[in-house]
């Protein structure tokens, strides 16, 4: 069986490492090289983690994340048992960790420091700027650029940047500036003509040269020849141009009809084109070629060259051929003369058909000393910057805005990651700043993260290999005990879908187990009466497999450990409402009646006896003791200890009850050694207590009849009215003041207060009440006392003449049975 797990193996905001640490990843801004959100746009996604601003989104912040891998782990945690001890010991462990930063991000939500993302003009909290403007551990830079219509809002002025020419400025209140280097370009630019020069305009350029004369209608077969020949030696790919790129047969007349093309005015342009778009879409996608190709206005130009000049003041500074506060931006905006002199040179450069980039990287080798270069860019470093240059502008020539971009250097380690399609920092480092002064007990358990975060690469992987999608579970080889363990755990999954696919699954994998069984067992043993006979009503044929079911072991409230019928523990702890109830079921199946008659018959047998055939010689025979009905207790060191009981003996707790009126009598109750003693009496009612069946506790919990109404009215015992015993075990526990138990299923009844510090009281009050030592002073009537015996007697005396009864109706065949086979009277 594979148990899905609920835990994501992807997570927005998470990461687990190797380690099982869980990481959580505050988005800066999205992109991963560059970032692709700027000016208005740039806070976004820290607005959405946080939930505040006009862009928050309630789905998408990190505490509702967090409370969802919560919920996961919770699930998943409910659904492992001991064979998976290492992933159950991984998951508690990350659940820690996601409790860590819910009680972090709980108390950090509500900071005045978050403040600056709920405004108008929203910005970057100052613990993460001071994180940007880090030059020894920020691998996060950025660059301003001036276009001619400017957007003042800015964000990355945040991060100190390496490159900017003047530009306005909501939050310096900068309204008008001028840049040099700006005015220069545009000069520059503004005269030149301009046409495309990109790979893809050179291949159409040249299967047009060889067309010539262009004349029309198109003579489709030559041109699609020419197209492909030119392709292949152009960019050494071979399409064939025959084909869609699904594969389809594709010809002049498909193309006609596809775009309403009129053959006779088609131009031969148009047909390659088409025949571009449908046989190779994606062909010049992957070509690195100068963007300076592709643009055909001058404002374009200058902001591509602005970004030319960025990319290599960011490339100079993580190479060390600059210090890290030399700005190439500033430098040409104070000069203007220098910036004339490149916006010249990159003019003539375009005029004369000259590589752009190279134009400008030339110039710089030129103008070392006042650009404060160290050193001259190698062929090398050209290259590099090239690349950069054509790779970034690819990535944000369609961006809205061109005032501002945001670059991480992959290199070099520092506080910035990739992670989700995000430029990120750790939230852990980042909640550590003292401007959050957040108390030590939420901080200290991520120390831990922020240790790890130097074994981190840069680029964080979106999966995280540790999460297991599902767990293998070979349901085949478990055993009874094992499969149960297992199916109690997949009826705490939280998930009822789930839930119900993995209940399906076992059924299939093993149609021999029987998975209500032991739940069926233990609604028996813990009196829950109504709970087993609704069980016992869903299905006639479930129902007989669950009254013959007898090993499968099953534990009480007081932890005896039973393997036997239903039946043969609701007969050994005389629970007469049960006994009935039961029996409705059980004579509905001849086979079924017989086998627990049989197995009945077995408690009663009088040791080193044959087994006899009539019940009533189990009830008259006094001088041997019955074979009895097994069970097993454990002591404080674990030892297993062997019992044999034909019913569960009431005689302890008569004897405490009668030691005690007998001491209170005697006792002259004066001095405190005289109230001391008899403390010590009650409290040893309590031990006895402790020990009885479900069935007895709720006698004493009843919530509408006290026990001087029993001892006066054993009419009230009758078995036959079912409404004469209600299934509550809540009484008033005098040590606390409040409602409570008798029983707690799950809590070891050895350290129970029962018998400890308390006995239960009921005599003539409305209420069952827990008294501790002392309380019987308080003016209680001794006679309550006495009630208490009394009722214990009645009780005692009556179930057991309901055992009689039971038995004997157990022995009688019902109505129009088929009789048993042989096979089930021989088991």
């Amino acid at each position: 069986m594979k148990l899905p797990m609920k835990e994501p193996l992807v997570a927005k905001y998470l990461y687990i490492s190797e380690d099982n640490i869980v990481h959580v990843l505050m988005p800066v801004i999205s992109g991963t090289t560059i970032g692709l959100d700027n000016t208005c746009k740039a806070v976004y996604s820290l607005q959405e983690f946080f939930d505040k601003g006009s862009h928050s989104n309630q789905k998408a912040t990190l505490k509702s994340e967090l409370l969802a891998y919560k919920e996961a782990l919770k699930n998943d945690l409910s659904l492992l048992g001991e064979g998976n001890a290492l992933v159950l010991q991984q998951k508690q462990e990350r659940l820690t960790q996601i409790s860590a930063y819910l009680g972090v991000i709980t108390q950090l939500e509500k900071h005045h420091g978050l403040d600056c993302l709920n405004k108008g003009f929203p910005y970057y909290p100052w613990p993460l700027q001071k994180l940007m403007r880090n030059r020894t551990t920020s691998n996060l830079y950025s660059i301003v650029l001036r276009p001619s219509v400017e957007d003042g809002f800015l964000r990355s002025e945040a991060a100190n940047p390496i490159f900017s020419v003047a530009h306005r400025s909501a939050r310096k209140n900068r309204d008008t500036t001028v840049s040099k280097l700006q005015q220069a370009l545009m000069q520059a630019y503004r005269p030149l003509s301009y046409e495309t020069k990109d790979l893809k305009a050179k291949v159409i350029h040249q299967v047009l040269m060889q067309l010539r004369p262009l004349q029309t209608p198109v003579y489709f077969k030559p041109l699609r020849k020419i197209l492909k020949q030119t392709v292949e030696a152009l960019l050494n790919v071979s399409v064939d141009f025959k084909k869609t790129k699904q594969g389809e047969p594709i010809n002049q007349q498909d193309i006609d009809r596809f775009m309403r093309f009129d053959p006779k005015t088609t131009t031969h342009q148009e047909y390659i084109e088409t025949l571009l778009g449908y046989c190779a879409p994606d062909l010049f996608d992957t070509v690195v070629e100068s963007p300076f190709n592709t643009l055909i206005q001058a404002e374009s130009w200058s902001i591509a060259t602005q970004f030319l000049l960025g990319i290599t003041n960011f490339y100079c500074i993580a190479q060390g051929k600059i210090s890290p506060n030399t700005n190439f931006g500033q430098i040409l905006d104070s000069k203007p003369v220098l910036s004339k002199n490149l916006a010249a040179t990159l003019a003539l450069a375009q005029q004369n058909n000259h590589n752009i980039e190279d134009a400008c990287l030339s110039w710089m080798n030129v103008h070392i000393s006042k650009l404060q270069l160290k050193t001259a860019l190698t062929q090398s470093n050209r290259e590099a910057i090239k690349e950069t240059f054509a790779e970034y502008y690819a990535e944000i020539k369609d961006s809205p805005h061109f005032d501002e971009f945001f670059l991480l250097d992959t290199h070099k380690k520092g506080d910035f990651f990739i992670h989700q399609g995000h430029i990120c920092t750790l939230f852990a480092k980042f909640i550590s700043s003292p401007s959050f002064q957040l108390p030590k007990k939420l901080t200290k358990p991520l120390e831990k993260v922020r240790s790890a975060a130097s074994a981190l690469s840069t680029a964080i992987p979106h999966k995280n290999q540790l999460v297991q999608g599902e767990i293998e579970i070979n349901t085949i080889t478990m055993n009874n005990t094992a499969l149960q363990a297992l199916y109690e755990q997949i009826n705490a999954c939280q998930d009822l879908n789930l839930k119900q696919q993995l209940l399906v699954q076992l059924k299939q994998e093993r149609p021999d187990f029987k998975p209500k069984v032991k739940q069926f067992l233990q609604h028996v043993a813990y009196g829950e009466q109504n709970e087993a006979a609704d069980l016992l009503k869903q299905d006639p044929q479930l129902a007989q497999e669950l009254l013959r079911a007898h090993n499968i072991p099953f534990t009480d409230y007081s932890d005896r450990t039973f393997t036997c019928t239903a039946y043969e523990y609701a007969y050994w702890a005389k629970d007469a409402h049960m006994l009935k109830m039961l029996e409705k079921y059980i004579k509905n199946d001849e086979e079924t009646r017989q086998f627990i008659f049989r197995r009945v018959n077995v408690i009663e047998e009088p040791v080193r006896q044959s087994a006899s055939s009539r019940f009533t010689r189990f009830f008259t025979s006094s001088h041997h003791k019955p074979k009895g009905l097994h069970y097993t207790t454990q002591d404080r060191e674990g030892q297993i200890i062997e019992h044999w009981e034909a019913h569960f003996d009431l005689t302890p707790l008569k004897k405490a009850l009668w030691t005690y009126i007998k001491a209170y009598d005697q006792s002259p109750k004066r001095s405190k050694a005289d109230w001391e003693a008899l403390d010590q009496h009650w409290i040893k009612v309590g031990l006895p207590q402790r020990e009885v069946p479900a069935h007895i506790a709720q006698e004493y919990c009843h919530p509408w009849r006290s026990f001087y109404n029993i001892s006066q009215n054993t009419a009230l015992l009758d078995a036959s009215n079912p409404a004469n015993l209600e299934r509550s075990l809540k009484f008033y526990n005098g040590v606390t003041g409040a409602d409570d138990y008798w029983f707690t299923p799950k809590a070891p009844y050895v350290y129970s207060g029962l018998g400890s510090s308390f006995a239960i009281l009921r005599g003539m009050l409305w209420w069952s009440r827990g008294a501790k030592a002392g309380a019987h002073r308080c003016r209680v009537d001794a006679a309550m006392y006495c009630d208490d015996l009394s009722a214990i007697k009645a009780i005692d005396r009556v179930r057991t003449e309901d055992l009689k009864a039971s038995l004997d109706n157990l022995s009688h065949p019902a109505i129009d049975q088929k009789p048993p086979s042989h096979s089930v009277l021989c088991q």
